[in-house]
């Protein structure tokens, strides 16, 4: 279900197969999607098409010292200019308690990596101003570890008997779209 944020009465339409979703913006403003995290701030009405993509196959565009921050998206609106989308706020784990990290996007258009300058960040979101539309997420330069916020899943797999079983260990984000990945 998504929302718009500066109006409660007017609403968002999701429907979703999986990783994959079409949102009806309604009007002028800015709407959350509860399932992803994403915002996507609207200047009219507009249908928006979206998926959730693997950063296994976009992860060989990031430089060595690049790391992806949350969920790569490819955004795109139906019959309308990309343009009627003023931004995009993407979800993302980094814990921002110890520093003040620099966020960017990776845009990917046409198979070439760009990285591009975000406008705003929160300690769950990374604001980005749209140019166009292709598969786009939220990353940072940092050369050490990251330290993310997210939830451990732990699941317990039974063999051929009783006796025969083995735990497995999950690490994601906090984010219903990564869990269900």
């Amino acid at each position: 279900l998504c929302v718009l944020l500066t109006d409660p009465r007017l609403r968002a339409h999701y429907s979703s197969e999986d990783v994959k979703g079409t949102l009806q913006l309604e009007a002028e403003g800015t709407y959350e999607c509860s399932v992803t995290g994403l915002v996507f701030e609207a200047s009219e009405r507009v249908l928006v098409r979206y998926s959730i993509l693997s950063w296994s196959k976009f992860g060989s565009f990031l430089p060595n010292s690049w790391k992806f921050a949350g969920p790569i998206f490819n955004v795109n609106t139906v019959n309308k200019d990309a343009s009627v989308l003023t931004s995009i706020q993407f979800p993302h784990s980094i814990c921002l308690a110890h520093e003040d990290l620099k966020f960017s996007v990776l845009h990917v258009k046409g198979n070439l990596p760009l990285i591009e300058p975000t406008s705003d960040h929160s300690g769950s979101h990374v604001k980005w101003n749209v140019t166009s539309l292709s598969p786009v997420g939220p990353i940072i330069q940092k050369t050490g570890s990251v330290e993310h916020h997210g939830v451990v899943l732990v699941y317990k797999q039974l063999g051929s008997d009783t006796n025969n079983y083995s735990f497995h260990v999950y690490l994601a984000t906090n984010s219903s779209s990564d869990i269900k990945d």
